[in-house]
């Protein structure tokens, strides 16, 4: 099915696929020593007026048709056979009843809103070929003197070669459309998802500032108490009011953005094994992107719904993300997520075989800000949030546990998780 929407753009569309049709009409076999002919421009024909649901049969037929006489005529004059224009006539005459038969039939039997029942599409465009050729076949008996007995096997038999060829065509261009339409689906679904995620885990480190916020708020405002009177408790009091400020304006941007996810919105359970297939393509995707030489694998032993599976989501991508970015200087490198369930604990492992941590920073990759990792390209640091917002959506909305073991081997990430918020019961 054709994705023009645009009215001239598709009439513009078929106009010079006619003309294709029209040079592709002088491709042709004569089975008879006369002007009878079987041409391939009758099936792309056939297939165009599936393909474009909204073209009108009977009138890209008739143009179709004419504008097969014509070129038929541009050949006969420049040619070195001597012909009359009266003579011309009637020999393509029965080429015009042909594509007028074909088109009418075409619309009568309503081809194009059946094509998609089976072996319907197969019969239906038998039928149009082999009436449009009989009647093409009729009308030289009458004027051309032309026997019509003998034509009728091979006009059963070249139409079915055609309308087969056609109808097999068709189905399989419908069939990779729509898998490529699907992949564009799916692809558009994963990034919506990375994004919803991403925005609501977001939204945790985002009230975690503002408790942090509202904690410095009252330290200004008791150190003002401490020395209001004097010059330094008048500035202590301002830096309170500045603060003041700032608490409102995160309020009111946290208000906007889940008044915004909660209606636009609507969580679904997802099992952990589609979660994991989400991730994987979506990692693949970026390797691939990148050109980096890098496997990543994701495995889960056993299976189970997760209710509120943003976070998690966001928590295994970032640990994903860190690796790629960990070994993407390295010339290779695999990753490996695996989940399993553990003395009513979920655990969650991301294992790489990267570079490691060196062992005296691995009591501050969870730091805020905290980053060995750069562009060359431009010489920025990393923001250092990844790792830092992990930890805390673990630890203070999964009520989980994060630990990390490194050598010169590669670096695991392991999370543990109670099967309770897992399973929706704290915000999992």
């Amino acid at each position: 099915m054709n994705t023009i929407t645009d009215k001239g753009a598709l009439v513009r569309t078929l106009l010079t696929l006619i003309l294709l049709i029209a040079f592709l009409g002088q491709i042709d076999i004569r089975p008879f020593s006369n002007d009878f002919r079987f041409s391939l421009g009758v099936p792309v024909l056939a297939f165009i007026l599936l393909y474009f649901p909204t073209a009108s049969p009977v009138i890209y037929s008739t143009i179709a048709g004419l504008v097969m006489v014509i070129l038929r005529g541009v050949i006969a004059f420049g040619s070195t056979e001597e012909i009359t224009l009266d003579l011309y006539i009637f020999r393509n005459m029965p080429v015009m009843v042909f594509y007028l038969a074909f088109g009418c039939l075409f619309s009568l039997f309503d081809v194009q809103r059946r094509s998609g029942r089976g072996m319907h599409l197969f019969f239906l465009l038998l039928a149009c070929e082999i009436l449009a050729n009989v009647a093409e076949l009729f009308v030289m008996h009458v004027f051309l003197s032309q026997p019509l007995e003998r034509g009728v096997f091979f006009v059963v038999l070249i139409g079915v070669l055609r309308c087969g060829a056609t109808a097999a065509v068709y189905r399989l261009t419908i069939y990779w459309q729509e898998r490529h339409d699907r992949a564009l689906h799916e692809a558009r679904y994963r990034r919506m998802l990375l994004f919803f995620s991403n925005i609501k885990t977001d939204l945790l480190f985002f009230r975690k500032s503002m408790d942090d916020i509202e904690s410095a708020m009252k330290y200004s405002y008791s150190l003002y108490e401490k020395l209001k009177g004097g010059e330094l408790g008048e500035e202590a009091l301002s830096v309170s009011r500045r603060i003041h400020e700032v608490k409102k304006e995160y309020q009111r941007l946290n208000a906007s953005m889940e008044k915004v996810l909660s209606g636009e919105y609507v969580e679904e359970p997802m099992r952990l094994s589609d979660m994991f297939s989400l991730l994987q393509a979506n990692t693949e995707t970026l390797l691939a992107t990148r050109k980096l030489p890098i496997t990543v694998s994701f495995t889960c032993h056993g299976d189970w719904m997760i209710r509120h599976y943003y976070t998690i989501i966001s928590i295994i991508n970032n640990l994903v993300i860190n690796a790629v970015e960990a070994m993407a200087g390295r010339g290779g490198g695999s990753i490996a997520v695996n989940a399993r369930c553990e003395d009513g604990f979920c655990v969650l492992e991301v294992a790489d075989n990267g570079p490691g941590i060196a062992e005296d920073l691995l009591d501050c990759i969870f730091e805020p800000g905290f980053s060995t990792k750069f562009d060359p390209a431009t010489g920025e640091m990393s923001t250092g949030i990844g790792l830092a917002h992990v930890k805390s959506i673990v630890e203070n909305h999964c009520d989980g546990k994060i630990t990390v073991h490194s050598s010169p081997e590669g670096t695991l990430f392991s999370i543990r998780i109670p099967e309770k918020s897992m399973d929706g019961g704290n915000g999992v």
